[in-house]
């Protein structure tokens, strides 16, 4: 297995940490043959390309070169990025990607020891958490040659994770099986057959050199790059540029402060929020027969049905099967926590009254279903007006057939000349029976 180091140079920006970038990375043990890099160029005839193939060449003898000319957008960073990886790795080989202003830290300097201690327990990647370096005033130096970038920002801080709010974990290395997506190296994509946690988390691993005199005509560009398809990115941009107008010292480092304040309260917000949501669906209980599910499947692999619901559980199988979703819930929390986790349905609540609105709320919306799923309360009734409203070719899947209480209603569905589906078997050690009726 060989290890190689992969960057991206911009070379009008880029030039005073690529060669303390180099040097940290072959102290990591990286051959210089193995060094792969592409430098961008927004102009020909540019002379800091020349004096990057230099500076590249002289500190990585026979290290690999691809020039990139031309205006900066991230799909074809990430397409340049992606050849020369291919082009020169092979499948087993691992590849650590780094900007020039990221240094990696690994245990006792042991990159190999730590990628060979990955692939031993199936993972695909390493993964760590971005350190922010600064000055002691929060405020930017440059970096002259040959200097150690720590000695010049020797404030650690989280500037990307609080001012920021962008992405702040980085795959610091993957296996050439997989490969990161086009959002800055933050990701892996996601493929099919990746063990359940691909990942090997290193913590703080990252040291990120960004912040020099230029940062700000820095962010103005990139700015002005991102407006093209990178929405998201260009916000975390436009915070960072409102934070670097503040004058250095007491400003920022209150700016800072507020920032970690703020960031800590969303951060809660949003735990608070995924907690409720996963105590929510704990009570939801789809009691689907795994057989049925997959001949819904199969029926409407075009996923193009329009559907009802009864109940808010089915959710996961019914939304990727339909183009169209309504439902009833009579639970408000439920309802809530539908309507966030699957905002293309549209879920209405409604009080529970047995024969009454709930079951013929399938009747307020007018229309013909392909597919109707009964899996709340009052089911016998729901069956029975579920009856009126199904397309000719359309379905009705009742959950729990099996209780003797929905026996008539499924007798006199059989009476009007539906026809019978039963699934079953024994889940969580009970019994549990799902019917689907077609005419």
């Amino acid at each position: 297995m060989r290890i190689f180091a992969h960057t991206v140079v911009g070379v009008d920006a880029d030039l005073s940490r690529l060669e303390p970038w180099i040097r940290h990375y072959r102290r990591l043990g990286i051959a210089p043959e193995h060094f792969l890099f592409v430098l961008h160029s927004r102009t020909t005839g540019n002379p800091k390309l020349e004096e990057a193939r230099r500076l590249v060449q002289t500190e990585a003898p026979g290290c690999q070169l691809l020039e990139w000319l031309g205006p900066f957008d991230t799909p074809t960073k990430h397409l340049h990025s992606c050849w020369i990886k291919q082009l020169h790795a092979r499948k087993e080989d691992w590849v650590v990607v780094a900007d020039a202003d990221e240094l990696q830290a690994h245990d006792g300097d042991d990159l190999r020891g730590a990628v060979e201690r990955a692939a031993r327990r199936g993972r695909v990647a390493l993964v760590g958490e971005f350190s922010d370096r600064m000055t002691n005033d929060f405020g930017c130096a440059e970096i002259p040659r040959g200097a150690d970038p720590h000695a010049i920002f020797p404030l650690a801080t989280k500037l990307t994770r609080f001012v920021g709010r962008g992405a702040y974990t980085k795959v610091l290395a993957h296996a050439m099986s997989v490969l990161p997506d086009e959002g800055g190296n933050h990701r892996i994509r996601r493929f099919a057959g990746l063990p359940t946690r691909p990942f090997e988390d290193l913590g703080d691993a990252v040291t990120h050199f960004k912040w020099t005199p230029d940062i700000e005509s820095r962010l103005a560009q990139r700015i002005a790059d991102l407006r093209r398809g990178g929405l998201e990115w260009a916000s975390e941009s436009a915070r960072f540029a409102r934070f670097f107008q503040l004058p250095a010292g007491a400003a920022r480092r209150r700016a800072y402060q507020r920032a970690r304040i703020r960031y800590f309260t969303w951060s809660g917000v949003q735990t608070v929020k995924a907690a409720i949501l996963r105590f929510l669906r704990s009570f939801a209980h789809p009691g689907i027969d795994p057989e049925a599910a997959r001949w819904l499947a199969a029926r409407f692999h075009r996923r193009d049905a329009l559907t009802f619901a009864y109940g808010t559980s089915l959710f996961p199988l019914l939304v990727p099967l339909s183009r169209s979703v309504n439902a009833v819930e009579h639970v408000p929390l439920r309802q809530v926590a539908a309507t966030s986790a699957y905002p293309t349905a549209s879920t209405i609540w409604q009080a529970l009254d047995p024969n009454g609105a709930y079951c013929r709320s399938v009747k307020q919306t007018g229309k013909a279903f392909d597919l109707v799923a009964v899996n709340g309360r009052d089911r016998a009734n729901c069956l029975r007006e579920a009856a009126a409203s199904v397309a000719v070719d359309g379905v009705i899947v009742l959950c729990d057939s099996h209780r003797p209480r929905y026996e008539g209603a499924i007798q006199d569905l059989t009476a009007r000349g539906f026809k019978l589906l039963r699934f079953g078997g024994h889940r969580r050690g009970r019994r549990e029976q799902t019917t689907i009726f077609s005419r």
